[in-house]
């Protein structure tokens, strides 16, 4: 029986760097696949891409949020700009897949952090957490946690009541220098990157008093999910946990949200 690695094989890998035009999504169900996407992609809006319906079952494995539209050019991507959106590159995470192509030089591709962590169920699963909402509903949330109430998690009770605190003292400002920067807990340590105009810069993103809200904590949850794994890697720590707290549109004068991950320092 094939294994998912194998029938990963099937979808190329994305090489090089990945262009979009900033845009609001459409509402997508909180339990969509990626394969619905695809059948969103075809049934509604008539692209035809020729996968069967055994690949699109396999695809069924993956939420769709892990799915991102994205052209290999920025000229390609500018054939899809629209009033008020801007082109925006970035690096996706390694292993990402193509799993559709529209025939017109734009791709929907699997992130590959989400493709790494199809494991067995023997392997622990680290947590990554993502905004609490769905895109298109993120501009609107009040988020006071970077828990969801009821939500797996590897961390205690006042182990999550310690990150929230550490997440809340990020300070205000922007400067990336002071708000990306490790916490010593004993045998864990925390990692805390916080998002701020800074940040953004050469991305075609506005200021944060200039709106695009919702596309940009698409874009910051994209690179958490890349950025957090790969401290572990750098440290040689493991992962226990790790995710993306978004502050409330407005809620802040400079950050959108903070980046965090718990580590801990014991050989792996």
């Amino acid at each position: 029986m094939p294994t998912a690695a194998m029938e990963l094989e099937l979808f190329p890998l994305w090489q090089g760097e990945a262009y979009r035009v900033n845009i609001e999504n459409w509402g997508i169900p909180a339990n969509a696949t990626a394969g619905d996407i695809i059948r969103f992609e075809q049934e509604e809006l008539g692209n035809e891409y020729g996968l069967s319906a055994e690949q699109l079952a396999f695809l069924d494995k993956y939420r769709a949020r892990d799915v991102i539209w994205v052209t290999k050019t920025r000229e390609d991507a500018e054939q899809y700009e629209v009033e008020g959106a801007r082109v925006s590159s970035f690096s996706l995470p390694p292993n990402s897949r193509i799993i559709a192509d529209d025939k017109l030089r734009g791709y929907l591709v699997l992130l590959g952090t989400h493709i790494s962590q199809e494991k067995s169920p023997a392997v622990r699963h680290v947590i990554i957490h993502e905004a609490v909402t769905d895109i298109g509903e993120l501009k609107e949330v009040d988020v006071k946690s970077a828990f969801v109430k009821g939500e797996k998690s590897n961390l205690s009770t006042q182990e999550k009541a310690q990150i929230d605190k550490l997440i809340e003292a990020v300070p205000d400002v922007n400067d990336t220098l002071a708000i990306n920067y490790w916490v010593d807990m004993g045998d864990k340590a925390v990692y805390l990157e916080g998002w701020c105009d800074k940040c953004l810069a050469g991305t075609g993103f506005p200021d944060i008093t200039e709106g695009g809200w919702t596309n940009k904590i698409e874009y910051m949850v994209t690179l958490t999910n890349e950025t957090i794994p790969r401290k572990a890697r750098e440290k040689g720590y493991e992962l226990i946990e790790g995710g993306f707290r978004q502050f409330p549109a407005g809620d802040r004068a400079w950050l959108y949200g903070v980046s965090w991950g718990v580590f801990s320092k014991q050989d792996i």
